[in-house]
């Protein structure tokens, strides 16, 4: 784990120590992910490895007979939905219901975060990334900008959950100088939920270009690993945060940086502008199907747009940057 310059050192030990002692992923899932990295692998040797997880292919096989991908027939197995959805799918499948085990908890009161609303926002952005991938090209990486874009946001998570009082007073900062959370956490303790997320990922192996999108998704012009994948996750964000789906933790929306069209060509509008209104509505369509993936990723959240916001100035000015 790489210190961000200028960082609190005690309290980046507390958050490094707090990494390193998290459960690692399930072992079949690190083998999952080197199974399908060989060229040599096959449906039936990475079907075989995914049966060793009985609660796994049980969850497996109920996403991929989700209303989100619509399949009319029914995926019996692991090696139909293998060969129906592909390798990179079953993959991100097998990552987003691990990384999600371990993270997802029980929104109550109590809470700095509203969870059930955090995980609606990365649900969102996940749905809103795999959609632009779809949209623009990039459909060899649907089910990786799905994930990307589902786990987004981990660190939040970890600093919430394990320097509680440090994030409190980074969100009090938020509510009380009007910044973005990445800025106000930044304040507190030196890095962001970008940088922990980053981190917690390098501790789970998590693969390079699913890290770097953790690292990088308010930074993408930076990005090297796979460029295309942190200005899909980038733009998601933006998207789901101008949708109104959850909370990121703070009701502002952060800066789109212009540059992310060499990397995706987003549609512009008459005056040159990203056409956010187009975006969102594909959005609340692509949304409609995805309450069933939902419930059984998370166990019970519905996901709503609200659809009573307007798309104003403050919104659409955004993506001027």
């Amino acid at each position: 784990m790489k210190k961000s310059p200028g960082i609190e050192p005690a309290r980046l030990k507390r958050i490094t120590q707090t990494i390193i002692n998290l459960p690692t992923l399930p072992t079949v899932v690190a083998k999952m992910i080197e199974l399908i990295d060989d060229p040599k692998s096959s449906a039936r040797s990475l079907s075989r490895l995914i049966k060793t997880d009985q609660v796994l292919t049980a969850r497996i096989l109920r996403l991929a007979n989700s209303s989100y991908y619509g399949f009319p027939n029914p995926i019996s197995s692991i090696n139909l939905a293998i060969v129906v959805l592909g390798f990179d799918t079953i993959k991100n499948l097998g990552l987003s219901v691990s990384v999600i085990s371990r993270l997802a908890r029980a929104s109550n009161e109590d809470e700095l975060l509203d969870y059930t609303r955090f995980w609606e926002h990365s649900v969102g952005v996940a749905v809103a990334s795999r959609m632009l991938a779809r949209m623009h090209g990039f459909r060899a990486i649907e089910s990786e900008a799905f994930v990307a874009g589902l786990i987004h946001d981990i660190g939040k998570v970890i600093l919430s959950q394990y320097q509680t009082a440090n994030y409190s007073r980074a969100l009090r900062l938020v509510a009380e100088e009007n910044i973005l959370l990445a800025r106000a956490e930044e304040k507190v303790f030196g890095a962001n939920h970008a940088e922990v997320g980053h981190w917690l990922a390098e501790r789970w192996n998590l693969p390079k270009p699913l890290a770097e999108a953790i690292r990088l998704h308010h930074l993408p012009l930076t990005a090297r690993t796979r460029p295309e994948l942190c200005a899909l996750v980038h733009f998601a964000d933006i998207l789901t945060r101008a949708a109104r789906i959850g909370s990121g933790g703070d009701p502002l929306i952060p800066p789109f940086y212009r540059g992310v069209l060499h990397a995706l060509p987003l549609q512009l509008d008459e005056n040159g502008k990203v056409d956010l209104d187009y975006y969102l509505a594909a959005m609340r369509e692509e949304m409609e199907n995805v309450d069933s993936f939902v419930n059984i990723v998370l166990g019970r959240l519905p996901v709503a747009v609200d659809e009573e916001e307007e798309i104003g100035g403050s919104r659409t000015s955004v993506l001027t940057a």
